[in-house]
């Protein structure tokens, strides 16, 4: 009898072991990869757009072009970048980001939220340099990206998710 326990026991457990992949991935995320992004340029007009050098990380070319542009954006609301000329304030505070974190999650779940604050500068094209083939298999690309801060910031303070704040320009 006892043998016939510990048997279904190892049976159940490689059923789930399989089913559940073998492996210790990370947890799915809507947030991007990659969270590589500099500034380039800042317009004269108190923050409104910004131009960044973001990068994206995907299985293809397509997937790592959405994560570059979701990580221009995911820097808007954190204020995360690395060097370069100018620097993008943080829409949310580090205690505002944790407290709205479900939010931003889904957020970044569906394009038609995230995609209409971002314009893609290169329109497609992967400038010499900016393609990098990852040893995991994975591909990174630097895209030039604008993103329309001051329209992210006016959305999110009409729908709530941002408390108000100093008006673009006062």
């Amino acid at each position: 009898m006892r043998k016939y326990l510990l048997l279904s026991l190892f049976v159940l457990s490689s059923i789930i072991f399989i089913g559940c992949g073998g492996s210790s991935t990370r947890l799915e995320s809507n947030k991007p990869i990659s969270n590589e992004v500099s500034c380039i340029e800042g317009d004269n007009k108190g923050g409104q757009i910004y131009k960044v050098l973001a990068w994206g990380i995907g299985d293809n070319n397509e997937s790592a072009e959405i994560d570059a542009k979701k990580a221009a954006v995911y820097s808007a609301l954190t204020g995360r970048q690395g060097s370069g000329n100018c620097s993008i304030a943080a829409l949310f505070s580090p205690e505002e980001l944790d407290k709205n974190n479900d939010f931003i999650e889904s957020f970044f779940a569906y394009e038609n939220q995230w995609a209409q604050y971002v314009t893609d500068v290169n329109n497609g094209k992967i400038l010499p340099g900016n393609r990098i083939e990852l040893s995991d298999g994975r591909v990174k690309i630097g895209m030039e990206i604008i993103v329309s801060v001051k329209k992210l910031e006016e959305d999110l303070l009409a729908k709530g998710i941002l408390k108000n704040r100093l008006k673009w320009g006062e």
